[in-house]
């Protein structure tokens, strides 16, 4: 069992299909990005007539939703997710696969330079969002990859709190995902132990 992500089970078919709709008629620019990534949120209102996203609410409330594509064949800084102002680091997100996903995977490793800390965090701000790098992020010299999850095909809980990336090198295509984060930063632990106690229903209440 790995401890940086794991699989989410439910019917996720009505949402994914409201994502990659809405990503199409109104964040379809994020296509065109120079950079290796590029990302844009959406309040989450718009999917609470959907089940499952209730159902995902039920165990914690999702404060916003984020498109992020990576690049064609491009491999992204190693960095680790922040909060929309300060400490301490945004801890997970709901990963769900959107289009472009069968190929690519995210990474995370340890800092060979200092493997006991984090003393060699830059921070950055963009587009409303914090997150933190370190000055030779896309240079693999002094990262030991201590775990490769597999390319997006399903619903992951992904922890975002450790140094990690996505390596979209052998991925053609843009890959482009939908990343549910959550209110209050929960622990990654903790929303792996809801999904797991709280299984989804197609009864569920809508």
């Amino acid at each position: 069992m790995s401890t940086y992500f794991t699989p989410i089970v439910a019917d996720f078919s009505q949402l994914k299909s409201k994502l990659q709709t809405t990503f199409l008629s109104e964040f379809k620019d994020l296509m065109d990005q120079k950079g290796t990534h590029d990302y844009a949120d959406m309040l989450p209102d718009r999917l609470r007539s959907i089940k499952v996203f209730n159902w995902i609410e039920s165990v914690c409330p999702v404060v916003t939703v984020k498109f992020f594509v990576t690049k064609a064949k491009s491999f992204g800084g190693i960095h680790i997710d922040g909060n929309l102002h300060d400490f301490p680091f945004k801890r997970c997100a709901l990963n769900i696969p959107l289009f472009n996903c069968d190929s690519g995977v995210q990474v995370w490793y340890q800092d060979r330079s200092d493997p006991e800390g984090l003393t060699r965090l830059i921070k950055e701000h963009r587009k409303g969002y914090n997150f933190y790098l370190a000055p030779d992020s896309l240079d693999q010299t002094n990262w030991e990859p201590v775990e490769t999850m597999p390319p997006l095909n399903e619903v992951r809980l992904v922890k975002t709190d450790s140094w990690h990336n996505v390596d979209n090198r052998t991925n053609p295509s843009h890959r482009v995902v939908a990343s549910l984060r959550f209110v209050d930063n929960p622990e990654y632990d903790s929303l792996v132990s809801g999904f797991a106690i709280n299984k989804f229903s197609n009864e569920s209440t809508s």
